[in-house]
């Protein structure tokens, strides 16, 4: 009994397999008249298998059929369809699909998948497809058919090597472009496929960087500088860094989010600073003197307190010292990275008289244009009427 009931099933199975409804949208063709030119069918790539593409009447021997793309014949998309018969109908045969047309697939899997797209618009791909009916023996007559596979929108915009970082100086101009997103985003549906870029705020507010930024073209997904940065600001806040969130939005409303860590660097835009007691930042004067005799040679002390200059960039360059007239000189050198000053020769034939004044340049080693200018009071003690507590002793 039960192997009974197990071959009517199995019989019943079959017949389920083999007959197949007409799909009321479909097309029904007599295989005895004559083709027409070409007739059109419109599917979605997400139609499901067993989809009725077109029903032919009076077919003996069910249907044959070749498919091509672009005027190139592939066997591949034969496998897309099948005939099948219609259920109480027994000269009656329908063309169903066997595979679903993703395009997506088909982009992948035929060799001309970039003539897919080819003499037709962005969202559909045009198959050529002739089927060939068998109206009686020795008779076959064959239909011409563009199948037109509209595009589905399936997928969320992708971010490649996500999430991304980026570098700018804090000199950047306003306008500078920081990332590309665009470059670094698509769409895998099937098609043209137009990305829309927004940037949005960070989640944590303290590391949010939307305000230094935006997009310069919001479809390219251009990001750029939007106010200029301040590396000593950020690096004071103990970080160098801002977060800039980014949105991704495809003509079918999906969207995807990600991150771009951008580090602000130092960049050499600060100049020259002396180190002096009281002096307020930036200290550019101050008061140094130093005393001597004519006949002294080797170091001065300079006071009250040695000299000493610095970048005020944040990340600092180091300081060269100079003397700037060839008179002093002729009697004095500079140490180029200590400061400490020297007398090289006497000074005889009264050169100079009992007060003078010599000027140093201090200036970064990497930037000519970032540099000041100060005065040393230098003293000779043999020619002073009087010395009073206002300079400082001088020899080493």
């Amino acid at each position: 009994m039960m192997d009974k009931m197990r071959g009517i099933i199995t019989f019943l199975t079959f017949c389920i397999f083999i007959w197949k409804t007409v799909d009321s949208s479909a097309a029904t063709y007599d295989c005895r008249q004559d083709p027409l030119d070409y007739n059109t069918i419109d599917i979605s790539e997400t139609d499901p298998v067993d989809t009725v593409l077109v029903t032919f009447n009076n077919s003996l021997r069910g249907l044959r059929w070749t498919a091509s793309v672009n005027g190139s014949s592939k066997s591949y998309l034969s496998l897309f369809f099948k005939s099948s018969m219609v259920e109480d109908a027994e000269d009656l045969h329908s063309l169903t699909l066997a595979k679903i047309l993703d395009l997506e697939l088909l982009q992948l899997e035929l060799t001309s998948s970039s003539q897919l797209f080819v003499e037709t618009t962005y969202d559909v791909v045009t198959l050529d497809l002739s089927v060939f009916c068998v109206e009686e023996p020795g008779i076959t007559n064959e239909w011409h058919f563009k199948i037109h596979i509209q595009s589905v929108n399936e997928f969320y915009p992708q971010f490649m090597g996500s999430p991304f970082k980026a570098t700018v100086k804090e000199s950047a101009a306003v306008g500078t472009e920081i990332f590309n997103i665009g470059a670094r985003a698509t769409d895998i549906d099937a098609g043209q496929n137009n990305l829309t870029f927004n940037i949005a705020p960070y989640m944590i507010t303290q590391f949010d960087g939307s305000r230094y930024v935006k997009l310069d073209d919001q479809n390219r997904g251009s990001i750029v500088v939007a106010q200029p940065l301040d590396f000593e600001a950020f690096y004071t806040s103990g970080r160098t860094y801002i977060f800039v969130n980014v949105t991704a939005t495809d003509e079918g409303g999906y969207t995807s989010a990600t991150s771009i860590n951008v580090t602000v660097t130092d960049s050499n835009d600060q100049g020259v600073q002396l180190v002096y007691p009281g002096c307020a930042r930036p200290c550019l004067t101050a008061n140094y003197s130093v005393l001597t005799n004519e006949s002294f040679v080797g170091r001065l002390e300079v006071g009250p307190v040695s000299i000493h200059a610095e970048d005020l960039d944040t990340l600092n360059d180091s300081v060269i010292y100079t003397l700037e007239s060839d008179i002093d000189r002729e009697f004095f050198d500079i140490d180029s990275t200590t400061a400490k000053l020297f007398k090289t020769s006497p000074l005889v034939n009264d050169s100079y008289g009992f007060a003078f004044t010599i000027e140093v340049r201090a200036q970064e080693t990497t930037n000519e244009d970032h540099f000041l200018t100060f005065n040393i009071s230098v003293l000779i003690s043999e020619r002073l009427p009087k010395l009073g507590n206002c300079f400082y002793s001088s020899h080493i």
